[in-house]
Order: C-alpha cells, then sequence, then structure tokens
C-alpha cells in the first residue's frame, strides 16, 4: 500500500510571519515514513531507496520553502481526499522526490 506525504503551510523562512494558511507544497508518493530523534521524516520506497526530509526550526525543509505541517495518507483516504479537493491540483502537486532540493542553505547567504 502506497502513501502519501503532503506538505503544506508553507513560507520562504523559517520566521516568517503567515497571513493565512501559508503556500500548499508537494505531496509525496512511498511505502513508509519514518522519524528518528525528530531531524526529520524519511520517505522509504519499495525499491529499498529512501529520502530524507530535514527539520529546521520544527519545520520541514523542501524547494526553497519550509513548511509547517505535514499529512499522511493512506491510499484509500487519499482517493476520499481527492473526492473531497480538486484532484487536478492535487494531482499536479504530486512530486518525484528531488534530494537537490531538499538541502537546507548555509547560514547568511540568503
Amino acid at each position: 500500500m502506497s502513501l502519501y506525504v503532503e506538505l503544506f503551510h508553507g513560507r520562504t523562512t523559517p520566521n516568517q510571519k503567515l497571513e493565512g494558511w501559508g503556500t500548499t507544497g508537494p505531496i509525496f508518493k512511498c511505502d513508509s515514513v519514518s522519524e528518528t530523534y525528530a531531524t526529520g521524516l524519511r520517505l522509504n520506497l519499495a525499491n529499498g531507496n529512501s529520502h530524507d526530509l530535514t527539520y529546521d526550526n520544527c519545520l520541514i525543509f523542501y524547494d526553497g520553502m519550509y513548511y509547517g505541517d505535514i499529512e499522511i495518507h493512506s491510499s484509500s483516504t487519499f482517493k476520499e481526499y481527492r473526492q473531497d479537493n480538486d484532484p487536478v491540483e492535487l494531482n499536479a502537486r504530486i512530486q518525484k522526490y528531488d534530494d537537490s532540493k531538499a538541502h537546507l542553505p548555509i547560514q547568511g547567504s540568503k
């Protein structure tokens, strides 16, 4: 069974004050999710590969954005979630994980 990991409530810096809900982020498909000592999430794939999403100031960093919330859906709940939301928008957000987008910026580089 696949899982869908959805990132949302995004902002451009960890200390940015949000007006509203922030930016919706990508959705990743994986087979399992694990976390060790609250350092980040590991997305595990059926082929044995895994990908890491790192925390910075309690936020997950990916592709230049810091996300305050994640939601993990099973295949069946994601199907229902699509029915209750815009399926075209949700499908467009499903992305293949890109490791180069998960590296935290160097302090002072922004």
